[in-house]
């Protein structure tokens, strides 16, 4: 019934399968444009960059994260990375960063609930991130273009447990921003820390 309602609420003549086309060049002619009666999801690990960078060394750091949902005694639900929710730092992180001098390498600085990592430059950087939740998750990093080395299927499990080796993570690895882990599944991130500064890692998915 709630279905039908909204489907009685489309005005009559609406086109719901409209495509358009990205221009480089206004002066070039269009094509036709195409019907697309049935949607091809893409793989997008499958996609090889422009300029052929090759996959990264072995990494000098691997940090594993499990990612999963629960219920903290206020009721609301909240995600963890490794049983740890982000809480915001009365100091941001960036002040921190600049005042602590010596210390600013430790981060212990910056607050056991920001579940900070240091890395050193030009440090090679694997995020591994198990999803134990039955949603699929975009993840997101600041401040880097990561290469996508793995995907897991849907409820394959932790990476560790799949005993996958360097030469069956894709080689010629496309470079994002932001890379979808699916339900019960995992995926591998890779990253040469050359850009200073404080960044986030997240879920970019927002209530």
């Amino acid at each position: 019934p709630c279905c039908q309602t909204l489907f009685d609420q489309i005005p009559d003549g609406l086109n719901p399968n409209v495509t358009s086309w990205l221009t480089y060049d206004k002066s070039k002619p269009m094509p036709d444009a195409q019907l697309l009666d049935e949607f091809k999801p893409l793989d997008d690990v499958t996609l090889v960059p422009q300029d052929g960078m090759k996959l990264l060394p072995e990494p000098d750091r691997i940090i594993t994260l499990d990612v999963m949902m629960k219920n903290q005694k206020d009721g609301a639900n909240y995600a963890f990375f490794n049983n740890i929710t982000y809480t915001m730092p009365k100091v941001p992180t960036l002040y921190s960063l600049m005042s602590a001098g010596d210390l600013a390498s430790n981060p212990q600085v910056y607050g056991e609930y920001t579940h900070p990592f240091v890395f050193n430059k030009g440090e090679i950087v694997q995020i591994v991130v198990n999803n134990m939740d039955t949603g699929r998750h975009p993840f997101h990093l600041h401040g880097h273009h990561f290469q996508a080395v793995y995907r897991g299927e849907e409820n394959s499990g932790a990476f560790e447990d799949l005993n996958i080796t360097q030469s069956q993570l894709v080689q010629t690895p496309m470079r994002r921003d932001t890379l979808i882990v699916w339900p019960g599944g995992n995926i591998v991130l890779r990253f040469r820390a050359d850009n200073p500064g404080v960044w986030l890692f997240h879920c970019h998915i927002e209530w």
